[in-house]
């Protein structure tokens, strides 16, 4: 008697059952963390962006290598401060060309109105700050406002030739970087991958990199394919690879053979539940010649095998349905479950 009063009086809807399933597999978004929003090389100065990030709209712009980002809506009427205009490095609102400045501040309003008036009324600011050509944002304000952001090993030795890269992927961002520290997918989803020996020669436990367990590394070896290129530069097809994950959303994957490394960092940026924009960096000790021509030719090569990949996985991470329980565990998926784990343990109150 009690289920038929609560079925008639709570008609069934499929889609309850759908979320508690998937709340099994995705983990709410942090909100107390830096995200990669942005290449500063592709901001042009004195110019507003809107950056969508977590369901948020946010507006930045650059001035003498300097960034600014404030909430996108004017606390007037709401209209989109991304689609007015910097002056003096104060963004105008297209409605009624109401001025903020880098604060958030009122500075100018329209006709005989006295900003003055308005002390208490102000655009919402985020901290905001570049390091190697990427821009970072946090949406939470804490206490500590340093920027000791984790920074690869690569990043330090200027031998090395870095690319930048930046692609959509219709994806949560957690599975995007779940699939990132996959070692078995590579072997049937990528073309270059080891389909007559799919699973690594040798595989090492997760390796805490620091004491919160927020950062960790795995070492595989692992044999690469045939149609590899790592397979033609190498003399053995045996290969070292090193994974980390640095929650939330930050991925690096180093493949070493012999005595080149190609390492690619990337981080992702979750617009929404449902959609992720990956920036990814790939650093390389080999094919670097000092030449014009020589070095774009290798540049062009790499690029052609970035989207190449990169569309691969999107074909297969698009395909995921995210509210079926995973509930086969494979040895080899040992190390993005303890990222899931981390991430569960790590996430912050939203």
């Amino acid at each position: 008697m009690i289920f038929l009063l609560l079925f008639l009086f709570f008609p069934f809807n499929s889609s309850f059952f759908l979320l508690n399933t998937q709340r099994k597999n995705i983990l709410p978004l942090n909100l107390n963390k830096w995200y990669v929003i942005a290449q500063s090389n592709e901001i042009k100065p004195n110019r507003p962006y809107n950056i969508k990030i977590l369901n948020r709209e946010i507006v930045i712009w650059k001035n003498n290598n300097s960034f600014t980002a404030l909430n996108n809506y004017c606390v007037h009427r709401g209209a989109s401060l991304s689609n007015g205009i910097i002056i003096n490095n104060t963004i105008h609102c297209p409605y009624h060309n109401i001025g903020f400045n880098k604060k958030g501040k009122i500075t100018s309003m329209p006709s005989n109105f006295n900003p003055t008036f308005f002390p208490n009324i102000c655009q919402k600011k985020y901290l905001i700050y570049e390091k190697h050509n990427w821009v970072y944002l946090l949406l939470n304000k804490t206490n500590s406002e340093d920027h000791n952001f984790i920074m690869e090993d690569e990043y330090y030795n200027k031998k090395n030739k870095c690319q930048f890269f930046s692609q959509i992927i219709p994806q949560n961002y957690q599975f995007v970087c779940e699939n990132l520290l996959d070692i078995l997918h590579i072997s049937y989803v990528h073309s270059f991958g080891n389909k007559k020996n799919p699973l690594p020669v040798k595989q090492f436990s997760p390796k805490k990199m620091n004491k919160k367990s927020f950062h960790q590394k795995m070492k595989y070896y692992y044999i690469t394919g045939s149609q590899s290129l790592i397979t033609y530069l190498n003399e053995k097809n045996l290969v070292k690879v090193e994974s980390e994950f640095i929650i939330p959303n930050k991925i690096v994957s180093r493949v070493k053979f012999g005595k080149y490394v190609k390492t690619i960092v990337s981080s992702a940026l979750p617009i929404d539940n449902k959609t992720t924009k990956l920036f990814v960096k790939i650093y390389r000790n080999y094919w670097v010649f000092n030449a014009v021509i020589l070095d774009w030719l290798a540049d062009l090569f790499m690029e052609i095998m970035f989207r190449k990949t990169i569309n691969e996985d999107s074909k297969i991470l698009i395909s995921i349905n995210t509210n079926i329980p995973n509930n086969l565990h494979l040895s080899c998926d040992q190390f993005p479950l303890t990222y899931r784990r981390i991430l569960k343990k790590n996430k912050d109150k939203l």
